[in-house]
């Protein structure tokens, strides 16, 4: 992801906001096509999906499920800030070409994207790979598959269908969650330790090994 949208700021920035849209939203890409301006609530940070467009066709979205209003990273407002013409209209399309019409997905996908996979040394994968990406990180990650799925506008029967091998998760770290066990820090532990006080703790750790400290998990003290 970060080698793909490098090449795009670098060698096509015209559609680098598509690309990264595409990657941070976990939009399907007809759904970006059909976004307006007046989708986009940029100073509070959300966005609208109500339609998709095909071609030249726009209609409702895949699903009535795939209606919502999703919150946006803070990177991805600050991208379409930047980018955002100063005089436009709030019912033009946010997604153009360079000749200023709507943006020919199969034109961008042959001439533009391929393109950058290839110069990236990334084999070629279709443009929907931006939401495979952003579901299958959000699962590593450990992100709430049903909040997932509502964001993406699709089910959890489907997530489960198509990432499965995303969610399993490590041992301990499902009996870590079971348990309800929490972050300790290394500072707390050298704390409980020796007795120290934390700011004495924090300045002789930082000394010793340059850097933040570490983290290890413990169980909650019963009350």
């Amino acid at each position: 992801r970060d080698k793909i949208l490098q090449a795009f700021k670098e060698k096509s920035r015209f559609y680098y906001l598509f690309a990264y849209l595409l990657f941070w939203t976990g939009m399907r890409p007809s759904e970006a096509l059909a976004l307006r301006w007046e989708d986009i609530d940029i100073k509070h940070g959300f966005l609208s999906i109500s339609k998709s467009r095909y071609k030249n066709d726009e209609n409702p979205t895949k699903t009535a499920g795939s209606e919502r209003e999703i919150r946006l990273l803070s990177g991805v407002i600050d991208v379409l800030r930047a980018v955002k013409p100063l005089h436009v209209g709030i019912n033009e399309h946010v997604f153009k070409n360079q000749e200023g019409q709507l943006l020919n997905f199969h034109t961008w996908r042959a001439g533009i994207w391929y393109r950058i996979l290839r110069g990236t040394g990334i084999r070629e994968r279709k443009p929907y790979s931006t939401r495979h990406t952003f579901i299958s990180a959000g699962l590593s990650n450990g992100v709430n598959i049903k909040w997932l799925a509502e964001y993406c506008g699709t089910s959890v029967t489907m997530i489960e269908k198509h990432y499965g091998k995303y969610i399993g998760g490590n041992v301990e770290e499902q009996f870590s969650k079971l348990l309800g066990v929490k972050p300790e820090t290394f500072t707390e532990t050298l704390v409980k330790a020796t007795g120290t006080d934390p700011d004495e703790v924090f300045e002789n750790t930082e000394e010793e090994v340059g850097g933040p400290t570490w983290t290890r998990t413990t169980s909650k003290k019963k009350e």
